[in-house]
């Protein structure tokens, strides 16, 4: 299930766990291009666009019903993509650049196009999980971290760092 700009990479990837995947959208119609259409059908992969109103549990399969159909459509699981939307705005509004997407272009240290702006997570393509996003942080973080003066120590009554 997935609604807005359908996702085809992850519909593939799933497509490698089954003979039997569907894309289907629960509320709103799905957007998916006639090529990305033609890529999901060719590997195998139904594609209902009018959007499903309902789901409810009949035995041991999950029914999903539509106003366009008199009978529901059965499945044994469903898979919920709900998507993301990037919030780039501000990076936007500091200079940084996007895609066309609206992700943040970033440098393989995570830093955007404006020298000292780090970006990571869901405002950055990738996958889009915890992980991945702490992942991106601490490469950043390390980027900043060598990117700041070197501390010294002076010999003084106290004992100081400086910069």
């Amino acid at each position: 299930m997935a609604y807005g700009k359908c996702r085809t990479k992850e519909a593939l990837l799933l497509r490698g766990y089954t003979s039997d995947l569907t894309v289907l959208t629960l509320g709103n119609a799905a957007e998916i291009s006639p090529h990305d259409r033609a890529i999901l059908e060719a590997a195998g992969i139904r594609v209902i666009l009018h959007p499903m109103e309902r789901l409810t549990r009949e035995r041991d399969k999950i029914a999903a019903w539509s106003s366009k159909e008199p009978n529901p459509l059965y499945f044994d699981t469903i898979y919920s993509a709900l998507g993301m939307h990037l919030r780039s705005e501000l990076a936007v509004s500091a200079g940084a650049e996007i895609d066309d997407e609206g992700a943040v272009l970033t440098d393989r240290h995570q830093q955007t196009t404006v020298p000292g702006l780090y970006a990571a997570g869901d405002v950055v393509h990738g996958l889009s999980q915890v992980s991945v996003a702490a992942g991106q942080a601490a490469i950043a973080s390390t980027a900043i971290n060598g990117g700041l003066p070197a501390l010294r120590y002076e010999s003084t009554t106290h004992g100081a760092w400086t910069a």
